[in-house]
């Protein structure tokens, strides 16, 4: 008995190649094996396809087959014909084929460039008569739910013996007839993108138990978008989009905002009609250009959509006094979609910062300095969605008595010296050079450099007067020797050494600007017993730039005086360490300068009271004059001249050194490790 045996398959158009390697032009021609027809004893037909004769002559075309498994026309049987083919062709291979062997096959066209063969394709004998595939009718235009026909023979009559599936998704059999049977076009077939409306699908039939896949043109009808009013949305809504023809169950709609950021739209519902579309992405323009991806191909939505303007509830405010804090934000329209799709600005930008819960109307926001940039006492947060400033802030307030306002680079890690403020700027003298501090830029540089024959050339003081400032260090290792004197001119940038201090005082103890002239005065020891109290006093005129010798001072008490001096309502003040009764009874003295006679007189002693400073001038602020030790804090009143050692500076602020402090208006600023601080009394506690 003869038996047949059918097999159908597709060809990629993609994958073609030439046996002889040679370059085909873009121009080539199109075209896919479709099926292939076996008969076991006669032989097997094969049918292949041109979608594109392409510009070359064709001068042959045929089939090449065997179980090579890329058959070319060098190392495989093949069968052919001379000249052009119809656009349908058939050719049939009557030698070279056994039952049950794997043949593969590959259509072929010789064109005067070279020979193209399609992608090869294998197929099994399957030892049975079964339906004999003729042909498919395909409508110009297709959509989802039309109708294809598939003719042939020999088709079984029971409904449940017919399988089909269209780009490996099942597709519903519609009616069966003895010619031919019906196949309904699926939702759900994926699509390449930008291949225009027409693409290849494969198309795969079961009758009976034998199967045969083709691969055929579809044109899907093109998609209507509807012309609609732009609408006014919050970002919970969604956006509707109408229209025909919309049903994609691979659609995307993208969005790209102006900062170059791609996102995919959440597809809420997607049918014939209708596409609703979620609005999760971070918008930067209140009327986005939308650009919709269906059944792979790009279609550009505008003026449909206006999102509704984010609003940040007046009056809302906070305080940390750390380094980080939290706070609720309320408002209108925030995005809740993601944290992302919110566009937090903080101003000044020098947080760290994560939402830690989000809806439309609230957010929860943790923050943290981190030392990166230069802080501020006062910062503002808005948002920015959509291009849209809100109209009101979120008020944040730094409350830490010192924050760091003018971080600094590591070439300026361990400089050390004194500083002084002349104006609205500081002045760090140091071994270094002279550094100029701008709180309000909130900047520091090196403003003037000096070859200084000492380490420290403010080891005794640092002052300012006339709007200069004059500094001054030991010579030597004898302190006896003439001290060094300089004075540096801000606007110059210019340090000059002037005449050496002649005093010849082992201790240094005080330095004021008094009239014009500069006092300086030490403690002249007897090295063989130690005894102190020869006071040294010398004027230095600014004009005649000359030192004169005052009278010596006795002042015997037995220990080490140094005078941190501070104004306080048109008088000199100054607080050092003294002892009284040959050092039984010990303490602070508080002294007012006498401009009379040129000397420090006891006003007050606070005795028990240590809180001895380095410092040649305090910080005084009010009535409140600030000393720093070494690691301790002192806060002295001077209304009631009390003093009082506050923890909460001591604990925070220890490593801060009092030589370094200088006073702009009603704060203070200090040279930290990596950082310059800003010292706020208002904030004190």
């Amino acid at each position: 008995m003869k038996s047949k045996i059918f097999a159908l398959f597709f060809i990629s158009l993609l994958g073609f190649s030439c046996a002889e390697e040679e370059v085909i032009p873009r121009t080539n021609p199109r075209f896919t094996v479709a099926l292939v027809q076996l008969v076991d004893a006669t032989g097997a037909e094969f049918s292949a396809s041109i979608l594109d004769f392409g510009s070359e002559e064709i001068e042959e075309y045929g089939f090449a087959y065997g179980t090579n498994v890329n058959p070319t026309i060098l190392n495989a049987d093949y069968v052919s014909e001379t000249g052009k083919p119809e656009r349908e062709f058939k050719l049939k291979a009557s030698h070279s084929m056994k039952v049950g062997d794997i043949i593969f096959v590959s259509a072929f066209l010789k064109t005067t460039k070279g020979t193209i063969y399609s992608k090869p394709y294998s197929f099994t004998s399957q030892g049975s008569d079964g339906f004999i595939f003729d042909r498919i009718e395909i409508p110009s235009e297709v959509y989802f739910g039309d109708t294809l026909k598939v003719f042939a023979s020999n088709l079984s009559k029971v409904g449940n013996k017919y399988a089909a599936k269209i780009q490996g998704v099942i597709a519903p059999i519609g009616q069966i007839k003895e010619d031919y049977f019906e196949v309904i076009i699926p939702r759900g077939i994926g699509f390449l993108q930008d291949q225009g409306m027409e693409q290849m699908f494969e198309v795969e039939f079961d009758v009976a138990g034998k199967t045969l896949k083709v691969e055929k043109a579809f044109n899907f009808k093109k998609p209507q978008i509807e012309i609609m009013p732009s609408q006014p949305l919050g970002y919970t809504e969604d956006l509707l989009i109408k229209g025909e023809y919309l049903e994609d169950r691979y659609l995307q709609v993208k969005y790209k905002n102006q900062n170059g950021e791609t996102f995919i739209l959440d597809v809420d519902g997607n049918g014939d009609q209708e596409i609703r579309v979620g609005l999760n992405a971070l918008f930067t323009e209140r009327e986005p250009q939308l650009e919709l991806i269906i059944r792979g191909n790009s279609y550009t939505v505008d003026k449909l959509l206006s999102l509704k303007e984010t609003v940040i509830l007046p009056g809302q405010e906070t305080t940390f006094n750390g380094s980080s804090g939290f706070f609720i934000l309320k408002g209108e329209n925030f995005n809740p979609k993601s944290v992302d799709f919110n566009k937090i600005e903080f101003s000044p930008d020098i947080f760290r910062y994560q939402v830690n819960s989000l809806t439309s109307e609230e957010m929860e926001i943790s923050f943290e300095y981190v030392g990166e940039k230069p802080a501020k006492r006062e910062i503002s947060l808005t948002l920015n969605n959509a291009g849209q400033q809100t109209k009101d802030s979120f008020s944040i307030t730094w409350t830490a008595p010192g924050i760091p306002v003018i971080p600094f680079d590591e070439s300026y890690y361990g400089i050390s010296g004194r500083a002084v403020a002349v104006g609205n700027k500081g002045y760090l003298i140091s071994s270094n050079g002279v550094f100029e501090i701008d709180p309000i830029a909130q900047t520091v540089k090196l403003s003037a450099q000096f070859p200084f024959p000492v380490n420290d050339p403010t080891s005794l003081f640092a002052i300012e007067g006339e709007g200069k400032i004059y500094f001054a260090a030991y010579s030597s290792y004898n302190p006896t020797d003439p001290k060094l004197f300089y004075s540096f001119d801000p606007v110059a940038k210019k340090v000059t050494q002037l005449p050496s201090i002649p005093s010849e005082d082992h201790s240094f103890q005080s330095v004021v600007i008094v009239d014009g002239q500069l006092y300086y005065q030490g403690d002249k020891i007897i090295p063989e017993t130690g005894y102190d109290g020869d006071i040294q006093r010398y004027l230095f005129d600014f004009k005649s730039k000359e030192w004169k010798k005052l009278p010596s001072l006795s002042q015997h008490d037995g220990v080490y005086n140094f005078y941190t001096s501070f104004e306080w309502n048109g008088e000199l003040y100054a607080s050092t360490y003294v002892a009284f009764d040959e050092t039984t009874r010990y303490g602070m003295g508080i002294y007012k300068f006498n401009k009379a006679k040129l000397e420090w007189e006891l006003f007050r002693f606070l005795e028990n009271q240590m809180f001895f400073s380095k410092a040649n001038q305090t910080v005084q602020i009010g009535n409140r004059v600030y000393f720093k030790s070494e690691y301790i804090w002192t806060v002295l009143d001077l209304d009631t001249w009390q003093a009082e050692s506050p923890d909460y500076l001591n604990s925070r602020y220890g490593f801060a050194d009092a030589k370094t402090a200088f006073q702009v208006g009603n704060v203070f600023y200090l040279w930290g490790f990596n950082s310059i601080f800003e010292f706020d009394p208002k904030y004190f506690y």
